[in-house]
């Protein structure tokens, strides 16, 4: 038997000289066969992260240097939710133009060719939600030593450096970069000075009916966007633009919202042409 009922086993995820070059996976908990992407195998095989029946962080997707195509282990269920260098990328129907991406199940279509020096991870949902969020909290620490508040989940954390996603390494991390090194500590590869570090888990508890990525919501005021939904309490995540935005309670400054009734945000700024997408989980 490959895995439990609902658990499936990593893909084996290929790369050549730290590039990733595809997927080869065993049967996903569904019973489905996930089929491998341009498969290279000059280089090194190394065990990518397992997808597991939930909502899964940091999936390192299949990409090619030279190619505008992005391939995931799995076909979501809901998202994904893309960064790419640090920066989220919005998901539209079909041609995507800067800071874009486009597709649906396990292939998308990048606004340009990957580089070498390109690094991508999504969050993605595969079967129902099966933990609680705990989302925008402020890290606890200074310098390069933080922890979360609550110890979240195994590989279901996400940390966030004034407006720029951190990405989440096995070792040694550097700038832009972070590290778990116990269950609720992690390292950054940088001093953020006086920037403001929150993360983003998982943990233990009641899982919320459904998660919401990639929403776009609509403007109410100059400085205020709607939820289509009710989202649970502090449990949103908002962007504009390419940048994280960071949740406060009293007036926002710079990068931040507040929230002013359950379906509504404030932001500091007047939007404008601007776009605000949402990630939320609705009770």
């Amino acid at each position: 038997m490959l895995g439990g009922p609902n658990v499936s086993r990593a893909p084996l995820l290929l790369k050549d000289e730290g590039v990733v070059l595809g997927y080869v996976t065993s049967l996903d908990f569904r019973g489905l066969t996930v089929l491998a992407s341009r498969i290279g195998l000059a280089g090194i095989v190394t065990v990518g992260q397992a997808i597991v029946a939930g909502l899964n962080i940091g999936v390192v997707p299949a990409t090619e240097v030279g190619s505008t195509t992005l391939v995931l282990p799995v076909a979501p269920d809901a998202g994904p939710a893309l960064y790419r260098n640090r920066q989220r990328l919005r998901k539209v129907a079909s041609s995507p133009g800067a800071n874009e991406f486009a597709g649906s199940g396990t292939t998308y279509t990048l606004d340009r060719a990957v580089q070498a020096a390109d690094r991508f991870w999504c969050n993605l949902q595969f079967g129902a939600l099966t933990s609680a969020p705990d989302i925008g909290v402020a890290a606890v620490g200074s310098g390069v030593a933080w922890s979360f508040a609550t110890a979240p989940l195994t590989d279901s954390d996400e940390v966030f450096v004034s407006g720029f996603a951190a990405r989440r390494v096995v070792s040694s991390p550097g700038v832009g970069e972070y590290l778990m090194t116990s269950a609720d500590d992690f390292t950054l590869g940088w001093d953020p000075g006086a920037g403001f570090v929150w993360t983003n888990g998982l943990v233990a508890g009641l899982p919320p009916s459904a998660w919401h990525p990639n929403d776009e919501l609509p403007q109410v005021a100059a400085d205020t966007v709607e939820f289509p939904y009710t989202p649970i309490a502090s449990s949103e995540s908002l962007f504009l633009g390419t940048r994280a935005l960071r949740r406060v309670v009293g007036a926002p400054g710079i990068g931040e919202y507040r929230m002013t009734t359950a379906v509504r945000a404030q932001l500091w700024r007047t939007i404008g042409s601007d776009v605000v997408v949402a990630d939320g989980f609705e009770a």
